[in-house]
Formats: structure tokens, sequence, C-alpha cells
């Protein structure tokens, strides 16, 4: 139980973590929960009166169930060995592709030989193929929009990808030489909300050989389409780094976890649009006000963190990384070497350990700037107070700088609202399920009398109903800012 003094009209902003992935990564490879969230219940409930008002406020405030906040979230990469790699894929391409050329290609969701047809060459490197069955129609409106991003692409995203990760071109064959790109009218994930691309990679010796598919959607314009294909990019490059860089001997993975995986392609893909539109990265951009061009827009509308999900990876994460690139720069970092540290230390994990090899990490990297005592379960509270309390209080280090009230934005739109706002004269609690490992948070007010608050915390199975407590987390991490 905590008390707070009276300050009748005062406000807060109440930070948790679940820090279970963070502390299992100082020992081992970081442990995945999937089948588990996090249930904590706030009370606010005054300490001299737990009566009928109380009662009434709890039922005004309806408890999150699992099913309204646990989402599938599907990883965009595919990782194979040299004996899962079968005959026929495009790493056994012995020559180049030329342009209209056709040619019999395995396609893996389906186990069988298909005809594609190759639609362009960027730059002699970069083939654009589409597999034959499917709505030409659509293509020929989807191909310019295509053009136009890879534009965006090739002078944004590959200098920013050879500086983070490692100074080469990705390969799909050592016999053509190039990077192939296969487009397709529908995805086996097509299910699950939002994938439309997909990066593979397999490995020979010391070489990564790795291409992607893409779907033809009408929806994406050509500053979305320039951002997805650099997040699936990303990944090859996230592999070729982490290949390079293994212990002598072992495999190699593209990430040591979802989150630094998912969110630092996120991340790159984000930076590469900001620089395309020409904004600062500490804009401050107000999301209700239109932006000057489509490029700003996107780049105004991915300044959110989507639901604060960590773990989940995608924006959820790369909201983290960005927080952790600004606060690099203001100890002195330029800005490339703040996203080169944050985009290497992700994949490589919180403390460097990925399953096969030791590296550097992601705490050891930013200690190096910020010294010996950043504390990351820390740091993802300071995170989210920074998010909770943007533009409410004059604290320089509780502001998001890419947002303005960034609290504000609607869940519809991505935003990431608090989990409950309790008034402690009204008393009640309120039930919060998350995903693991992530971080939350919830607005108390003093309604008068002060504020004093109870935290109960555990892990819950969502797939049994009701769900049933398992593991109870004995320490959880919270931190409190005044706001008003």
């Amino acid at each position: 139980m905590c008390r707070l003094r009276a300050a009748p009209g005062a406000e807060y902003a109440l930070a948790f973590l679940d820090p279970s992935a963070v502390r299992s990564a100082e020992t081992s490879l970081e442990e995945s929960f999937p089948g588990y969230i996090v249930s904590l219940t706030v009370d606010s409930t005054p300490t001299d009166s737990a009566g009928p008002a109380g009662a009434a406020r709890a039922a005004r405030l309806p408890a999150q169930a699992p099913g309204d906040i646990v989402e599938t979230v599907a990883d965009d990469v595919v990782e194979t060995t040299v004996g899962d790699d079968p005959l026929g894929s495009p790493k056994s391409r012995s020559r180049p592709w030329s342009l209209n050329e056709r040619f019999e290609i395995l396609d893996p969701y389906r186990g069988s030989f298909k005809s594609a047809r190759v639609l362009r060459i960027y730059g002699g490197e970069f083939v654009v193929a589409w597999f034959e069955q499917g709505d030409s129609a659509r293509l020929l409106t989807w191909l310019p929009r295509l053009d136009s991003a890879f534009a965006v692409v090739q002078e944004h995203a590959f200098p920013l990808l050879r500086s983070m990760f490692v100074n080469a071109a990705p390969r799909t064959s050592t016999g053509s030489g190039q990077y192939l790109i296969l487009l397709r009218d529908s995805l086996p994930r097509d299910d699950l909300p939002g994938p439309v691309g997909v990066s593979y990679a397999t490995t020979v010796g010391d070489t990564v050989f790795t291409w992607i598919h893409l779907k033809v959607d009408t929806a994406y314009t050509h500053t979305g389409l320039a951002s997805l294909l650099t997040h699936e990019m990303v990944h090859s490059y996230q592999r070729m780094y982490m290949h390079a860089n293994r212990a002598p001997g072992v495999e190699s993975v593209t990430g040591a976890a979802l989150w630094g995986v998912e969110g630092g392609a996120n991340l790159i893909s984000y930076e590469t649009m900001r620089r395309y539109a020409g904004m600062p990265l500490d804009a401050n951009l107000d999301w209700r006000v239109p932006q000057a061009t489509a490029a700003a827009q996107f780049v105004a509308r991915r300044a959110q963190p989507a639901s604060g999900e960590f773990t989940a990876g995608y924006d959820n994460a790369m909201g983290f990384m960005r927080y952790l690139v600004l606060r690099l720069m203001r100890a002195g970092s330029t800005l490339d070497h703040a996203v080169r540290e944050v985009s290497r230390g992700a994949i490589e994990g919180w403390y460097g350990y990925d399953g096969y090899t030791r590296r550097t990490g992601l705490v050891s990297r930013v200690r190096a700037v910020l010294g010996d005592r950043w504390d990351p379960e820390e740091a993802l509270l300071d995170w989210t107070l920074s998010h909770a309390a943007d533009d409410l209080t004059g604290n320089p280090d509780f502001q998001d700088r890419t947002s303005l009230r960034i609290w504000d934005i609607p869940s519809d739109r991505a935003g990431w609202r608090a989990s409950a706002d309790l008034t402690s004269a009204e008393g009640g609690s309120a039930s919060v399920y998350r995903r693991y490992g992530s971080p939350f948070y919830v607005y108390l007010r003093d309604g008068g009398g002060g504020v004093t608050f109870r935290i109960a915390v555990s892990r819950v199975n969502p797939n049994e109903m009701p769900p049933a407590e398992n593991i109870p987390m004995v320490v959880v991490p919270w931190k409190l800012v005044r706001i008003r």
C-alpha cells in the first residue's frame, strides 16, 4: 500500500512494468510468455472507506477482459538452415535475372512450382518479379507506386542500412548477384492483422542469402509502400549483421527477441520516412493538424507508440527505441550513432545473448553513453511516464519530443491510452490485462484527503475461462510522477 499526502485536485501518472522478459535476459535467452498476460488490480479506495461509494465507482470502471487486450502478433521473418532450404528456392539461382524473363520458382506457401515474370530491375541489383497467377489489372495500378517507393528507399534507406548494420548489399544468390522481391496477390498470413510482407533468409557458411515477398495491396500509397519495403529489407540486413558477428561455428538468428527484430525494423523505416519528409526527430508533431505533404502526414501518424505493448514489437517497441535515441542524443551522441547503437543493441538483446552468441547488447551500448547506472527497467518506466505526462508537466525528463500530447491519441488511431483513471474520493478499483513484459500506466486523482493505492499483480492464462492465476509476481517495479 502507498499513501500520498493530501493535495486536493492533484493528479498523478503511475507506471508499472512486468519485468519478467528483461530479467530473464540477464542470464539466458530472453524468455517469451505468449500464452500469458499480466493481470494487475489498482485499488484506490480510501483507507477509511470501503463502502458503497467505492463499489459504485468500481462498477462504473469496466475491467478490461483478456480477450480485449491480447492480440495475435505475427513475426514477418522466416529463417531456414541449409538442410531446411528446399530445392528450387531463389538462393539456387545460377545467373542474373533479366527484364521480362519468365522463370519457375518454388512457392514456399503452396509447396509447388509457379511461373513468375520479372517486371522491374532497379539499378541492375534489385529484381521485382510477379507470381503470374493473380489480378494483373490491380498490379498495373500498383507498380507506379512501387517505382516511387523504391526511389525513396534508394535515396534514404540504403545509406542508413549500410551504416547501421553492414556495408554490403543483400543477395538472394551468388550466381545472380541480385536481390529478389516477389510480388503476390495474397500471403498465407492474411488472416492475421497487418502482414503484407515477409522476409526470408538462409545461410551457407558465412554467407546470408535473403529475399522478400510483398503482397500487392492497393490500399498502400507510395509513402506507406516505401516504409513497408524498408521494413522488410531491414530484416535482411539484421540477419546479415547477426551472421557476420556470430561466434565461430554456430548458427545465427535475425534477433534475440520479437520486440528487437520488429521494433528495430520499424525504427529504421520510421527514420527513412522522417528523413524523406525532411522533418526533425523532435518535431513534437500534432497529429490533429494536417501536414503539408503526404510524407509529413505519414510521419506524424507514425509518431505514436501504438498500444505500448512493448514485447509485441513493431511500433509498440519502436516508440521506446526512439525515446532511447533522443536520450543518447541529449547526452552527446550524434543522430546516426544513436540510431546505430539502438538498432544493433535491439537485435542483440538486452544483455547480448541470442541463444547462440554473446554480443554487446542494448544495455551495454546505452550504458557506454549514459553511464553504468542506466537501468533498462527504469528506462521502460520513464518512457511510459514520458508518454503519460507528455505536455502535462514541466519536467523535461517526462516529455515525448516527437508528438504533442501523445497520451491523447485515440486508441482507434493506434494511440496508447491509460489503462485506468481513478479518483481517490470515489474509491474503487480497476483490473488491467496487459501483454507480458510490457509497461502500462494509470491516472490517479486526489479528490480530497490524499491518495492511497494498493497493487496486486499476477500472470494469467487468457485461454482459461475464467482466467486462472498463474505464477504470482512478487516484485513489480512502478514509478509515479505528479502531473498537476
